[in-house]
């Protein structure tokens, strides 16, 4: 291997700039050397996406807080001069333990979720008073005509009494951060032999825009004075 070889094979890895009908073009794709950034921090609560913003922000304007999902909120830097580029400050994802839709679950685990995962009110509470009293010859005997389901359940220790699955249901599963209040949707209840029941969403996930909007305005709310000063924006 002689020297002209190496030479040639070092101008070639230099890529050169060449001004084709007045616009700048390289032979070679070529990307800035970004400046060494720290690592975002990571939260699991709205108050700690405002206790950051009220006391750790540095001096200046236009710091953005995006809320971009109902379990996720990310707060930005402004754009930098230079590369227009911007730092994740802080990351706030959600860390709780969640309802499986569309998952048959035994009749002891249904009724355990349903009071863990939901927020109480009259509709779970009719659920599990209908639950409860399901039997698993019952559920060998159900009707079913695709919308309403027709079960036999107890009443006292002898006597039986046809029920109807009570559908659609209304309820508040635990969905996003618990400073907000939790969105309501629409779900329908299933009954299967096991016994098993099962929710299923009905709501086309309507709920994650209404949680997006309740997370901005609980945001807008506590961070109202630096809103007022620019110094934030939120974005949703």
């Amino acid at each position: 291997m002689d020297g002209s070889f190496v030479r040639e094979i070092i101008l070639n890895a230099v890529p050169t700039i060449q001004d084709i009908n007045g616009i700048q073009c390289s032979s070679k794709a070529m990307s800035p050397i970004m400046a060494p950034v720290p690592e975002k921090l990571t939260v699991h609560s709205l108050s700690s996406v405002v206790q950051f913003c009220q006391n750790e922000l540095e001096d200046g304007k236009n710091h953005v807080v995006s809320v971009e999902g109902p379990g996720s909120v990310n707060i930005y830097s402004r754009l930098s001069l230079g590369l227009r580029q911007r730092e994740t400050f802080l990351h706030a994802e959600l860390l709780m333990l969640q309802f499986d839709f569309g998952r048959k679950y035994s009749l002891e685990n249904f009724i355990i979720s349903l009071q863990s995962q939901f927020v109480q009110d009259e509709t779970t509470a009719n659920i599990l008073a209908f639950v409860g009293n399901i039997t698993a010859e019952a559920t060998q005997k159900n009707e079913d005509d695709g919308v309403t389901q027709v079960v036999t359940v107890k009443q006292g220790l002898v006597k039986v009494a046809e029920k109807s699955v009570p559908n659609p249901v209304i309820l508040r599963p635990f969905r996003t951060f618990t400073e907000i209040e939790q969105p309501a949707s629409r779900f329908v209840l299933r009954v299967d032999p096991g016994p098993y029941c099962a929710l299923y969403e009905a709501d086309g996930g309507a709920w994650k825009n209404t949680a997006v909007m309740n997370i901005s305005e609980y945001l807008n709310h506590e961070l109202a004075e630096l809103v007022a000063d620019k110094k934030i924006t939120i974005l949703a």
